[in-house]
């Protein structure tokens, strides 16, 4: 069985991942700062967060999360935990998809085969035992790893010397999604959802959570973060907005402007996923030795020493 590769945090990536799973009437959106939760469409479309953050072991150390308590009764919500290394941007979308899905049935469709896999784990009630089936399922395996160019390398494990004595970043993915009435964290490194309490206005009061935490974050030493939002599929959203009965002249244009705007977001998302799918190093060999084949030695020396230098 091929592994998980690891996937970019990325609003059209996100979209097209749950598209190409068959679920429809939501999509992610890029999240500048904060206080965009609360802006315009954004706030009324709002289905739930995806919060990226540096991981770091002190974090999970202890018995309690670090905001929050955890809410152990299984059968308050689905909740899956990642046992797939490379899995958790994924495991974080799958977790609130699955939680969106039957608070919204009329709005949100998992198509048929999430909709099966659902069925099959959601009586389960173990998080692990989720989480590992949803790992082997070989459907969003090679969903996952679409998104990620074919390696004509070896990969770290397989080369033990790769990158060696380099410390690098890792990141972890955890979504955040009202239900109940409630604010509640999928996290699948925890043993359990985090319920956050209830809320009064569900982007206003998530704002002030992810405001607490990336304070609790940064006095730890964590500094880079990134929200991407699940929100209502836009373009079905406005779409019914233009087919409203005593829609004025001036909302029509405004609609029809942001249809227009969202038709070619999901055009340039087209094709800078497809430029992802792709190993472009035949490519950049290819080129490069157009540029050197006029070089002298030494001409091609100093510019290997000045790449090196950069």
């Amino acid at each position: 069985m091929s592994g998980w590769n690891t996937i970019e945090s990325d609003a059209g990536v996100f979209t097209r991942l749950i598209t190409d799973l068959g679920v429809e009437g939501l999509q992610f959106e890029d999240i500048p700062y904060l206080e965009y939760l609360e802006e315009g469409q954004i706030s009324s479309l709002l289905k739930g967060v995806v919060f990226l953050f540096p991981y770091k072991a002190s974090i999970y150390r202890g018995s309690e999360p670090i905001q929050g308590k955890y809410e152990t009764d299984s059968t308050k919500l689905f909740f899956s935990q990642q046992t797939i290394q490379n899995a958790c941007a994924t495991q974080a979308v799958i977790n609130m998809l699955f939680n969106l899905a039957q608070d919204a049935q009329e709005s949100v469709s998992l198509g048929p085969e999430m909709t099966t896999l659902y069925e099959f784990v959601k009586e389960f009630h173990q998080p692990d035992l989720i989480g590992e089936t949803i790992g082997n399922s070989e459907l969003i395996r090679n969903v996952h790893n679409s998104f990620s160019p074919p390696n004509l390398f070896v990969s770290d494990e397989d080369d033990p010397y790769r990158n060696k004595g380099k410390k690098e970043e890792v990141f972890h993915f955890v979504g955040f999604i009202p239900h109940n009435s409630r604010i509640y964290e999928l996290d699948g490194l925890r043993p359990y959802p985090i319920d956050h309490g209830p809320f009064t206005d569900f982007s206003k009061d998530l704002k002030d959570i992810l405001q607490t935490r990336m304070n609790l974050l940064v006095e730890q030493c964590v500094q880079k973060f990134n929200l991407i939002g699940v929100i209502k599929d836009k373009l079905e959203f406005l779409q019914d907005q233009l087919q409203k009965e005593g829609i004025t002249d001036s909302e029509e244009f405004i609609f029809a402007e942001q249809l227009q705007e969202e038709l070619n977001k999901r055009e340039q998302w087209n094709e800078e996923i497809t430029c992802r799918k792709h190993n472009f190093t035949g490519l950049a060999l290819e080129l490069m030795k157009q540029i050197t084949s006029s070089m002298s030695q030494q001409e091609f020396q100093e510019a290997l020493t000045l790449a090196s230098n950069k």
